[in-house]
Formats: structure tokens, sequence, C-alpha cells
């Protein structure tokens, strides 16, 4: 027995769309460091510490280098952003500055000084988000294209 699912060309081309689109996003959110599960172990069994900054490169996203103390070893990190955050009266991040930052237990040398659980939300939220746009961009050009054999039939 063989079952034939009727699915309009709109809709393949739609969830085609939306399969490429969703298979990049997640391929390149796993090339990151840390990669969505890294900051979903942040988010749950994350450690506090302070880190003291390093280097501030605001000409490089605002980048920050700190560096930390975990049972007598040395770690590093870094972070975009953070020279712009403010220190209260207009001070931004600079050398020697402390900074809280959060990092994982079982691998010290994956940390963050944002927040962990913003980073999660936005690297789940992008990867789902981006590619439903892209798929219903697809759909909707793929009604409203005349060149589209069904929509040559409805004129």
């Amino acid at each position: 027995m063989h079952l034939r699912l009727n699915v309009s060309r709109r809709v393949r081309v739609a969830l085609t769309v939306w399969l490429v689109v969703f298979a990049v996003i997640v391929v390149a959110l796993n090339r990151r460091t840390p990669d969505w599960r890294g900051w979903y172990e942040l988010t749950e069994n994350g450690r506090h510490a302070e880190a003291t900054v390093t280097r501030v490169e605001p000409q490089n996203h605002a980048t920050c280098s700190y560096a930390f103390i975990v049972n007598g070893e040395v770690y590093h990190g870094s972070e975009q952003s953070c020279a712009e955050a403010s220190h209260g009266a207009g001070e931004h991040t600079r050398v020697g500055d402390p900074i809280q930052i959060t990092y994982d237990p079982a691998d010290p040398s994956v940390s963050t000084w944002g927040s962990s659980r913003e980073q999660l939300d936005f690297a789940l939220g992008f990867a789902l988000l981006v590619p439903i746009l892209a798929g219903g961009s697809a759909f909707s050009a793929a009604t409203r294209n005349p060149r589209w054999p069904r929509n040559r039939e409805r004129r």
C-alpha cells in the first residue's frame, strides 16, 4: 500500500527553504563557542566568579577579554559588547575592572560575561524564527508569483 500525500509545490518549496535555512543556522550556532548546549549548561549549572578585564577592544565589536581563577587555575574568556557596559556616570569598562562572569564547573574554559539565559534564548529563538520567516516568505512569494503553474490556472 502506497500512501501519497497531495502537497502542493508551494508548500514543498516553503518547507525546503525552511529546512535549508534551519540547517544552516543550526550548523552556524554549533560552530560558536559555546554552542547552544554550552549556553544551556551555563544556564542550568553555571557558577559565578569575579574576573578581571585584561583587554578592551572598542573597535572590535566592543570586545573585552578577561581572566578568572577556578581551583587555583587561571582561565581566560572574551565577550563582545562588554566594553560598552556602563558602570554608572557614563564610565565604560576599562582594563583592570572587576566583572562578574558565569562559568561551567565541568569545563571552566567555557564562560560568559553576559547572561547565559539571554544567550540561550537568542540562539534558540534565532534558530527557529529566521527559518519560519524564510519559509513563510517563500510560500508567500510562490502564492503570488504568476509563473507558478497553479497560479496560472486560477486566472
